[in-house]
C-alpha cells in the first residue's frame, strides 16, 4: 500500500501539474494501491514536537509523524531522514527490491 496526503500532494506539485499527479495516482489507485492519509490537529501538533526534537524541517516532521502511526516504512533518498531513523522505518527505494 502506498500512503499520500495532502503534504505529499502539495510537494508534487512543485515538479508536475495536478493533472499529471491525479492521473497517476488514478492508475495506482485503481490497482487498489493507494490511500490518503487526513492531517489533524494531532498530527500537526506532533510534527511540531519531532521538529524541535530532530531539528527537521516542519514537512518533514509530519511525514515521520504519518508514517509513525499507519506504522509504515517511509521510503526516500533523502538523508536527513536518518535523524529520525530510531522514531520510524526509512529506506532507500533500492532497499526494497
Amino acid at each position: 500500500m502506498i500512503y499520500y496526503s495532502d503534504l505529499v500532494y502539495e510537494e508534487l506539485l512543485e515538479d508536475y501539474d495536478s493533472e499529471t499527479i491525479s492521473s497517476l495516482f488514478q492508475v495506482i489507485k485503481e490497482d487498489g494501491l493507494l490511500s490518503e492519509i487526513r492531517i489533524g490537529r494531532t498530527e500537526l501538533f506532533k510534527a511540531k514536537n519531532l521538529q524541535k526534537k530532530f531539528g527537521i524541517h516542519f514537512s518533514d516532521a509530519l511525514h515521520a509523524v504519518l508514517t509513525k502511526e499507519k506504522d509504515v516504512i517511509l521510503v526516500t533518498r533523502d538523508k536527513h531522514f536518518l535523524r529520525v531513523s530510531r522514531f520510524i522505518r526509512v529506506k532507500k527505494p533500492e532497499e526494497l527490491i
